[in-house]
């Protein structure tokens, strides 16, 4: 093995980041964030049940701008990819793998970045509250709303290797609807329905990450026990989806490469 296997990777990630976190467009989102949740929060302290609303806002406000920023990050890629920068990388001795591994991971170090500083502005608005008592629970929930992101981002490269910016918008915008609501799919197919619309909305089913295996909002805001079965059922589903898409990146990206 190269000596210099994982440097390559390093490299290309810590480029990724350092290049995405400069943009305006990261300072634009964070702004956004800050201002949305301030007026729920403020909605939250004059509303019946408040302190619910200010987490259940919160919540579903990190699903959508985990939606938007793995869009930009992929738009980006994707333009680097249609321009053939990437074969000024791919002189050097850097491998598909290298290459991807490094963009993917450079992508989920940015998330990361953006996840702790926005997880650090929910909770002071969160303790700006005395009606809400923080529990290991919030941790888990974002934990697994951080795995989404991851599992979105991995998706993300994926389809942005044959599709074009607006396609590729709507599939991982898709991916993420569906993806919260198969469970009402399976049900769906379960009822007496036409046999050809049943086969479709299995095969959907079955096509898709079940986000809802790691959605621990309600336990979170309604109380409850999260059984060790159940967190390690949703991480190997986590790590499952992001070797199926990372491995489907590489087949394609290998493609396009030598076409």
């Amino acid at each position: 093995m190269d000596k210099f296997f994982w440097t390559k990777i390093n490299t290309i990630a810590f480029n990724v980041w350092r290049e995405s976190i400069r943009d305006k467009a990261v300072t634009i989102l964070i702004s956004a964030f800050t201002i949305i949740l301030l007026f729920f929060h403020i909605m939250g302290s004059i509303s019946v049940n408040g302190d619910r609303l200010i987490q259940t806002s919160g919540l579903y406000i990190f699903g959508i701008f985990g939606v938007l920023v793995n869009i930009y990050l992929s738009v980006s890629f994707m333009q680097e990819i249609n321009a053939k920068r990437f074969y000024i990388i791919l002189v050097r001795p850097v491998s598909t793998f290298q290459f991807l591994a490094g963009k993917y991971i450079g992508m989920c170090m940015l998330l990361l970045t953006l996840f702790l500083l926005m997880s650090l502005i929910w909770f002071l608005f969160i303790l700006s509250n005395s009606f809400i008592q923080l529990t290991y629970l919030h941790a888990l929930t974002l934990f697994f709303i951080f795995a989404e992101w991851t599992i979105i981002a991995a998706a993300s490269v994926c389809f942005a290797l044959f599709t074009n910016p607006l396609l590729q918008s709507l599939i991982v915008v898709s991916l993420y609807f569906f993806g919260h609501h198969s469970n009402d799919i399976y049900l769906y197919a379960q009822t007496k329905v036409h046999i050809l619309t049943k086969q479709i909305l299995m095969g959907l089913y079955y096509s898709i990450p079940n986000l809802e295996l790691m959605n621990f909002r309600t336990i979170m805001l309604y109380g409850g026990d999260v059984e060790f079965k159940q967190i390690l059922s949703a991480l190997m589903i986590a790590l499952l989806w992001i070797a199926v898409f990372f491995t489907a990146s590489c087949t394609l990206f290998a493609k396009k490469r030598f076409a």
